[in-house]
């Protein structure tokens, strides 16, 4: 059976993806801090086969329906790589390797992103915030414990059109579970369904064919 897991986290600062002004006057810090605080919110999107333990949303049965739904809540953007743009989520993944990033923007253009720095520790954050100020929405291809998750970067709270793109899934083979990484605190948390499906813990929710918002 495919347990799917949808991690969501909202109302993070893009403030704290910029680089640190030290020559700001104090003046201005005060002025910035009177004003609203853009946001972001980002998606983890995993899940487990169990009986077997195999972690990591590639290794899913459904996998594959996963990405098409995903790709649908993607529809009106293209998707860019450093060599290449795709219309279709599934192809731009096939394409790159796990530890990149795609780009996904209302620009049909050839991409012209700093992808390099994307994946640099050093930097990425500071693109990623630059990145998300423009509406642009960011998807790495990450590292699981067998194949590969998404982790998603948005500005817009898209978790609505995600809930509703990935409900239609649930099934006999597939059991989704929307949860609040802010109150996942420990890996044994976050692989609940090795250890404690029966009783998830406290911010994480199974979702039903008959689950509203």
């Amino acid at each position: 059976m495919d347990i799917f897991k949808l991690f969501f986290n909202h109302d993070q600062s893009l403030g704290d993806l910029k680089e640190k002004d030290t020559t700001q006057e104090q003046d201005s810090r005060l002025a910035d801090f009177m004003k609203p605080s853009p946001t972001y919110s980002t998606f983890y999107i995993t899940g487990t086969i169990l009986p077997e333990e195999q972690l990591g949303l590639s290794t899913l049965q459904q996998s594959s329906q996963i990405i098409d739904q995903l790709g649908k809540v993607f529809k009106n953007r293209t998707i860019h790589t450093a060599e290449d743009t795709f219309q279709k989520l599934d192809m731009a993944l096939n394409h790159v390797q796990t530890g990149q990033t795609l780009i996904l923007n209302t620009n049909t253009k050839k991409s012209t992103y700093n992808f390099p720095a994307l994946a640099s520790d050093d930097q990425s954050a500071p693109i990623l915030g630059e990145l998300l100020q423009t509406e642009a929405w960011v998807i790495s291809k990450v590292q699981a414990p067998h194949g590969y998750d998404l982790y998603l970067y948005s500005r817009k709270n898209i978790y609505p059109d995600l809930f509703a793109a990935f409900k239609p899934l649930i099934g006999e083979q597939l059991r989704f579970f929307s949860i609040n990484r802010k109150r996942i605190r420990t890996d044994r948390q976050f692989y609940f369904e090795t250890n404690s499906l029966k009783k998830p813990p406290h911010g994480a929710e199974e979702v039903f064919p008959d689950t509203t918002l």
